[in-house]
């Protein structure tokens, strides 16, 4: 299939998604236009970096062996601990063999191990590094200042938290706008510890997952910013928060500190997943049994998923999504930002039969983000650890974030909604 008119539409999309940041602006008239304009490009430079040249498309998708190494790393530890559940050897005949991996099992103990690698990387500064890197490329084509920038490519490898950790000192000086653009980049974003996961839940549904995800985060990392500083800009004459070239993130005292730190993270992650997940499906269970005893609608019986599907249609229809699609997509965008990135994820991975490969990659790009009703809480509580100071600011500030990432991660699904085919499945 070529280059048609729902690839075109991802134009229309992005267009209208850039007017609502602009309608809903707290200051049009300081709209810092020259930055928003470069945002934009900068987004389209990564696009095509990542997509149309072979030796980075070739490094991206050396990912997924990286990522099939830790997932057999991780069996091996998993099936050690907790024998057959954890993925070893059945100790009897296992009739039913259709059943999948133990999601807590198997599947959620990778992020322990990703946890712990990446907190070595970082103190080995490899992680360090490459954020420096990309924190210069903002700060120089976005004209942020050096510790939002920084924060905002932190956003990209670690969690919106630790991003704020590591710029320390330098959160209680930041002013309104750059607080609401380390928000926005936040959500927008994912964890790199996280990330790899998300690949081993949709790998199935799309080859090279983990090089979608990746580009996913990096691309929408200069979306925020954009929708950051359209939504609130900085007020005029206010200088960028700057910071020292000689400032270190050193966040472990050795190595082994950053091993088992980063083991400590990847378990309370591990658990706030698990206690989020059975708490939310008990909760959409509950509420489509009361849904159920409503009359049937459009042919059928009412439901959060179905509900979600409608709201939400509209936009992924304007980003480049077939109307036949639109509906299912959208359940997934509800999905994502009612619940969590990773019920969307969930919900992605079963759809394989249901929606088309185009459709699935750029649903993989909006929902790439941790722009959800449950990471605003987390949000909030670790600002408040950092500087309860700025409570009151982060506070004013939630939903207006929330708004403003989802907004920036379909801003990237329209993006790639425009782009061929062939480039999309990374072939």
């Amino acid at each position: 299939m070529g280059w048609d008119v729902n690839h075109a539409r991802g134009l229309l999309g992005l267009a209208v998604i850039i007017g609502i940041g602009w309608a809903l602006s707290e200051n049009r008239r300081c709209i810092p236009w020259r930055t928003v304009i470069g945002g934009m490009v900068l987004q389209v430079a990564l696009l095509l970096l990542l997509f149309a040249l072979a030796p980075v498309r070739r490094a991206l998708l050396g990912l997924n062996d990286a990522v099939d190494a830790l997932s057999s790393a991780t069996q091996a530890g998993t099936s050690f601990v907790f024998g057959y559940i954890g993925g070893g050897k059945a100790p009897f005949a296992v009739v039913n063999t259709d059943v999948g991996p133990s999601f807590f099992f198997q599947i959620l103990p990778f992020i322990i191990v990703v946890a712990a690698i990446s907190a070595v990387l970082w103190h080995w500064k490899v992680l360090q590094w490459i954020s420096h890197l990309f924190a210069r490329l903002f700060e120089r084509s976005l004209g942020l200042g050096g510790a939002v920038s920084l924060a905002t490519a932190a956003n990209v490898f670690l969690g919106m938290v630790e991003s704020v950790v590591i710029i320390g000192r330098y959160f209680n000086r930041l002013s309104r706008s750059e607080l609401f653009v380390v928000m926005v980049t936040g959500l927008s974003t994912v964890a790199g510890s996280v990330m790899l996961l998300y690949a081993l839940l949709i790998e199935s549904v799309l080859p090279n997952a983990i090089a979608h995800l990746v580009a996913a985060s990096l691309i929408s990392a200069p979306a925020g910013v954009v929708l950051a500083l359209l939504m609130v800009p900085e007020a005029p004459g206010v200088v960028p928060t700057g910071r020292e070239e000689g400032d270190q993130e050193g966040v472990y005292r050795s190595t082994v500190d950053a091993f088992s730190s980063g083991v400590e993270e990847g378990l309370r992650l591990l658990l706030n997943i698990a206690a989020m997940i059975i708490a939310v499906l008990a909760t959409v269970a509950l509420v489509d049994m009361g849904l159920k005893a409503l009359p049937d609608l459009a042919g059928g019986p009412l439901s959060i998923e179905r509900l979600l599907g409608w709201l939400f249609a509209p936009m992924m229809w304007l980003i480049g999504v077939p109307w036949g699609e639109a509906v299912t997509a959208g359940s997934v965008m509800g999905a994502k930002i009612t619940m969590t990135e990773i019920m969307g994820f969930i919900r992605l991975s079963q759809l394989d039969e249901t929606l088309s490969a185009r459709t699935i990659a750029i649903l993989i790009y909006c929902v790439c983000g941790f722009a959800n009703l449950a990471s605003l809480g987390i949000m909030l509580a670790g600002f408040n650890a950092i500087a309860p100071e700025r409570r009151s600011d982060v506070a004013g500030l939630l939903f207006r974030s929330l708004l403003a990432a989802t907004l920036a991660n379909l801003s990237t699904g329209a993006l790639v909604a425009m782009l061929p085919v062939t480039w999309i499945g990374l072939g």
